[in-house]
């Protein structure tokens, strides 16, 4: 039997993130009991640190932490050793173990559209992990030049150095493109870059960034053979998967998921809630998120108690748990049936009820404010938490947090660190990556 697993994409910016939508389709086609979300991280360090405390069995790392997270993981295996970057974290029983799964996959990209690579010339836009690793994957197709051209002259030469292939000047980048058969982007924006009137019918351009991607739009107006960002990362994918679950995708599945994840529309979600242990802030931050983007602020453990006409921890006491979860049912229904801009706290326990994942999954932009047990206990007054208010406190907070984290990732959109509590500083965080 297939335990219940977690993984998660950590990146910052994040939520545009397909990887969720592309892993969860993966597990729910083979009826596996995993899920996946995203994790926001400040930095690299930060990133392998939620990794580790959140308990997750993998994760893609993707920008601006492909290189950084090197230093904190226990090993290196494969590709990543030589590009030196990583976009796939394995736990294994050494520890947390760095692949490079973005080599094979822009390779794979291009040969699936038809595009051989032998005896062509490539020029790749940026310098990062990325681009690195789409060289490297153009050199072993045995490219016949591979040229990394950068904002910055001097990191272009550096991973040039590093992979023994070629680098170019900015400045003398329109002649590079000229002579070239495939141009590669692996930056957020080339629009300062590159002069559309370069652009060829018979070039071939690949842009990593598939969120509006400038450069393809340019590209498709001037008759150029275009390839999607989203295929590169379906085809990286893949080998992660395996990597994650040691199972192998069928080329019918393939084939059916890929079109799933090219077509499927983004959908736009009016609401914002927060989820997580008690603890975590989810008052406090909703609070500031409201106040931020100017929507109302609804904690539905406010509104239960409105409606009983008493508080949680005597509805708790004189009615059990069993009364109080069928009336948080039914607010959290009647709540989500309206389809305002509203952010909303929900309880510790809301995630327990299938229903209500499914709701707030579908209905908001669900957010999960994630802190240690250490933390949420000094946080919180055991005294109005009932289900805590007992001998070995501790003991059945631990108990109750491992049941839940599944259910937390399983409903979150994204995943933060709150452990710090500066309310200003995660409402901010939150808010610049909505934007």
């Amino acid at each position: 039997m297939f335990e219940k697993k977690v993984y998660a994409v950590a990146g910052r910016p994040i939520l545009h993130s397909r990887s969720p939508f592309l892993f969860n389709s993966f597990f729910g086609e083979l009826g596996l009991n995993a899920t996946y979300t995203r994790l926001l991280a400040k930095n690299a360090e930060q990133a392998v640190m939620m990794v580790n405390a959140v308990g997750l069995d993998g994760a893609n790392i993707t920008s601006p932490f492909k290189k950084g997270v090197i230093t904190f993981l226990d090993a290196l295996k494969g590709p990543a050793m030589k590009v030196d970057a990583v976009n796939c974290v394995v736990r294994e029983k050494g520890g947390l173990v760095g692949y490079n799964t973005d080599v094979t996959g822009a390779v794979q990209a291009l040969r699936k559209n038809g595009i051989r690579l032998s005896g062509r010339k490539v020029v790749i836009l940026g310098a990062g992990g990325a681009a690195r690793a789409v060289a490297a994957g153009c050199m072993k197709a045995q490219a016949e030049s591979v040229t990394l051209v950068n904002r910055s002259r001097e990191r272009a030469k550096e991973a040039a150095e590093h992979l023994d292939c070629e680098y170019g000047d900015p400045e003398k980048l329109k002649g590079l493109i000229v002579q070239s058969d495939i141009l590669i982007s692996c930056l957020p924006s080339v629009s300062r870059l590159i002069e559309p009137s370069v652009l060829r019918k018979k070039l071939v351009v690949m842009d990593a960034n598939y969120r509006d991607s400038w450069l393809l739009s340019r590209a498709s107006e001037k008759g150029c053979r275009i390839i999607s960002g989203l295929d590169w990362l379906f085809y990286q994918a893949l080998p992660c998967f395996e990597l994650f679950t040691h199972k192998k995708i069928s080329r019918h599945l393939e084939n059916k998921i890929r079109c799933m994840l090219t077509t499927a529309p983004r959908t736009e979600k009016s609401s914002i809630a927060l989820i997580g242990f008690m603890g975590s802030g989810k008052t406090h931050v909703g609070r500031g998120l409201a106040e931020k983007t100017a929507v109302p602020f609804i904690d539905t453990d406010d509104v239960i108690e409105e409606q009983v006409g008493s508080s949680i921890s005597e509805i708790f006491r004189e009615k059990g748990e069993g009364f109080f979860r069928q009336v948080e049912k039914s607010v959290i229904r009647r709540i989500l049936s309206d389809s305002g801009k509203r952010v909303i706290s929900f309880g510790g326990g809301c995630v327990l009820d299938p229903e209500n994942r499914d709701l707030i999954r579908k209905q908001c932009l669900s957010i999960w404010l994630w802190v240690t047990l250490e933390t949420a206990m000094k946080r919180m007054d055991l005294c109005s938490r009932p289900l805590l208010n007992v001998p070995q406190a501790k003991e059945k907070a631990f108990s109750m947090l491992e049941q839940r984290k599944f259910l937390y990732a399983q409903t979150a959109d994204l995943v933060i660190d709150a452990e710090t509590g500066d309310i200003n500083n995660l409402v901010q965080r939150i808010v610049d990556e909505m934007g």
